[in-house]
């Protein structure tokens, strides 16, 4: 799992070049260009031979096959039914499969169990969602504090993760989940900066509306 400017190329060149295979290596139709230069710029001397193909060619075609399939933009294949999934599922000749992504959930955990089957080539974890809630998620009850009490809330419940099965999955996304965070090298440092601004009669009127509408806990100067 790789976030933005954490090196998702780089790692994709890194492990062609330290593993030494022959490798697929699948990118969006727009990043083949940049690919290859960065290839270029990266390894010198012999490198180890490399077929580039689209994600778009992947899921009408299927994957040329290799020793070593890197897919990057993985997430594209988090989908069971998707044609990239499947395209990537019925390799059979990949020795190692390497899934690139910044965005691995949509929003839900399960969303990382079908890039998690990918990598291992065997199901792993459940990727229909009742399956996976059924072995990894129960309920607890939630209380409401005075002041939500005192607003008219009720006792709740939210899923959680159970606890006597919490370790598998943990066992399985530390076995199969690299995560790399996030890095700011070659970005400009950010300053934010606050800048009050006075509101004209029109603003000022709508907002004293809202405020006469909003509960007496509610204060603002």
């Amino acid at each position: 799992v790789h976030p933005v400017g954490s090196g998702k190329t780089l790692t994709s060149i890194a492990a062609q070049d330290a593993l030494r295979m022959k490798a697929t290596v699948i990118v969006p139709a727009a990043l083949q260009e940049n690919y290859l230069k960065e290839r270029e710029k990266h390894l010198s001397g012999t490198k180890q031979p490399v077929h580039l193909e689209t994600l778009q060619r992947v899921a009408r075609q299927g994957v040329t096959p290799n020793e070593l399939v890197i897919a990057d933009e993985g997430h594209r294949a988090r989908d069971p039914s998707s044609a990239t999934f499947q395209a990537l599922k019925n390799d059979p000749s990949a020795q190692k499969r390497l899934l690139l992504t910044g965005s691995p959930f949509y929003n839900h955990p399960v969303d990382l169990s079908s890039l998690v089957n990918l990598a291992a080539h065997r199901k792993v974890l459940p990727h229909d969602k009742a399956e996976f809630e059924s072995r990894f998620v129960t309920e607890e009850k939630v209380k409401p504090g005075l002041l939500d009490s005192l607003q008219g809330a009720t006792e709740g419940v939210r899923p959680v993760l159970y606890a006597p099965r919490a370790g598998e999955l943990r066992e399985a996304y530390k076995k199969w989940v690299d995560y790399h965070p996030g890095s700011r090298e070659g970005f400009p440092d950010v300053t934010e900066k606050t800048v009050e601004v006075p509101m004209t009669d029109a603003q000022r009127k709508v907002y004293d509306t809202l405020m006469g509408q909003a509960p007496a806990w509610v204060s603002a100067k």
